[in-house]
């Protein structure tokens, strides 16, 4: 059984290095998670404003950092919003973090319950 399962981390490694790891960024409103997607991506890829709220939808880039091919995702910021589109985004924000192979959560976790 030590031998699949060796196997099985030898492919889930390969397959990394082949097609890339999805890492989301998440946290509250205006934590700085779209600047940093733009610093990243090297290129203003997201609207970046004072105003909590301005990334509604999912934001992809693309990118490799010492040859390992990386899939960005920029997210809405984690409250509670009356607004129904941002409730959208938010709910987008949360499957994206279920699907991601790491999540960057900028801020203070114990704030962003799921309810």
């Amino acid at each position: 059984m030590a031998d699949l399962d060796a196997v099985r981390a030898e492919a889930r490694q390969g397959s990394l290095l082949r097609e890339g790891m999805k890492v989301v960024i998440a946290g509250r409103p205006n934590a700085g998670k779209s600047s940093l997607l733009n610093a990243l991506a090297g290129r203003e890829a997201a609207i970046v404003t004072d105003i909590a709220g301005t990334t509604r939808d999912v934001l992809r880039e693309h990118i490799h950092i010492d040859g390992m091919p990386l899939h960005i995702i920029d997210t809405a910021g984690l409250r509670d919003a009356n607004d129904e589109v941002e409730r959208i985004g938010i709910e987008r924000a949360w499957q994206e973090i279920a699907q991601a192979d790491r999540v960057l959560f900028y801020g203070r976790w114990h704030h962003h319950r799921r309810r």
